[in-house]
């Protein structure tokens, strides 16, 4: 991370930190029966910055510039999903919006932003890899918060 623009960035990768956290758990209400975690803000900031560092262990000889390329990236995207949302909450506050629409609204969304992850990440010239981990870790959060668990 450049040193002297440091606090900006630390301050851009919070607020990217706090909008996603804002609309994913605004997002998990409107189809919250479906889930199997009870999903609030709290999680939603723990998965976001779980996602960098799952997929900074897909970078082990990056350099740490490149790393932090990488968290400016994922965090832009990860807010660009959540303002694309925001119609859909906002929509919902109005009327209920069924879920299934919500579901189908959240998979458009996520299309969207696999289609921008990627394109950065090749502008970027990071590693491919790190679209296919992305992914991965989108799926395994799914399979995370959909499956029941017993008690």
């Amino acid at each position: 991370m450049p040193t002297a623009n440091k606090p900006l960035i630390l301050l851009y990768l919070a607020f990217c930190i706090v909008i996603s956290a804002f609309a994913l758990s605004s997002f998990a209400r409107i189809i919250q029966a479906y889930l199997a975690i009870r999903y609030d803000y709290q999680t939603e900031m723990f998965i976001v910055v779980g996602q960098v560092a799952f997929q900074w262990l897909f970078m082990p000889k990056s350099a740490w510039a490149e790393r932090w390329t990488y968290a400016i990236l994922a965090l832009s995207v990860s807010m660009i999903g959540s303002v694309l949302l925001v119609p859909l909450i906002l929509m919902d506050r109005a009327f209920a919006v069924p879920p299934i629409m919500a579901i189908a609204w959240f998979f458009a969304v996520v299309g969207v932003i696999f289609i921008i992850h990627h394109a950065l990440i090749v502008r970027a010239k990071l590693p491919a890899r790190l679209t296919l981990t992305w992914a991965l870790y989108r799926l395994l959060l799914l399979a995370y918060v959909l499956i029941p668990r017993s008690h």
